[in-house]
């Protein structure tokens, strides 16, 4: 429903556009083989392998290519990442007309593109002057499921959702804790909280 509002969407500014519509990683890397588009809008949140993980093989694909990252949820323990992997911008879900076209077009431009909120949350990261945060260690796949944890989800849930085993997900879990020096899921919960990881 979200992908046929923001389709009419852009028809409706851009009416002379080619929009290809892909529900998951590997309809988006089918999509970027076939054709060299002007811009990829990206759920960091899709099914399976997120926009986080998915972002090095588009690059790989279509080096060039500007990748406007949509979310819907807080996305500030990735914001960084997501730059260094490529991404071009990122922007919310919930964004007026305005500001999501004014997105499209900075990053079609070359240019990058980030909301004044996300700009000072990122600005706010890379400034902190303390240690780096044990969180910061982890790798992007390592990070999606410790949050995930976080949030509740059963490692069954989290290896449906990423396309991966228990028995991976279970290590995953086990490097985690390692790396972080945590005893429990009630302690990665808390860190969670503490860091704002789940805002």
């Amino acid at each position: 429903m979200f992908r046929a509002a923001l389709k009419s969407l852009l028809l409706k500014h851009y009416p002379l556009a080619l929009i290809e519509e892909a529900a998951n990683a590997r309809e988006i890397l089918a999509c970027i083989t076939r054709s060299a588009w002007d811009v990829l809008l990206m759920d960091i949140g899709m099914p399976g392998r997120s926009g986080v993980d998915v972002i090095p093989d588009i690059k790989l694909i279509r080096p060039q290519l500007p990748i406007l990252i949509l979310t819907g949820q807080d996305a500030a323990q990735y914001q960084a990442r997501l730059f260094k992997l490529g991404a071009a911008g990122l922007i919310s879900k919930t964004s007026g007309f305005a500001e999501f076209f004014l997105a499209i077009e900075k990053v079609l431009s070359g240019q990058f593109y980030v909301s004044s909120r996300q700009a000072e949350q990122l600005v706010a990261r890379l400034s902190d002057s303390t240690a780096q945060p044990l969180h910061e260690s982890l790798s992007t796949r390592e990070l999606e499921v410790f949050c995930a944890i976080a949030r509740g989800s059963s490692l069954t849930e989290i290896g449906s959702d990423l396309s991966l085993s228990v028995k991976t997900i279970s290590t995953y879990k086990t490097r985690i804790m390692e790396k972080m020096h945590l005893t429990s899921t009630t302690a990665i919960v808390r860190y969670a909280l503490d860091n704002h990881l789940l805002s």
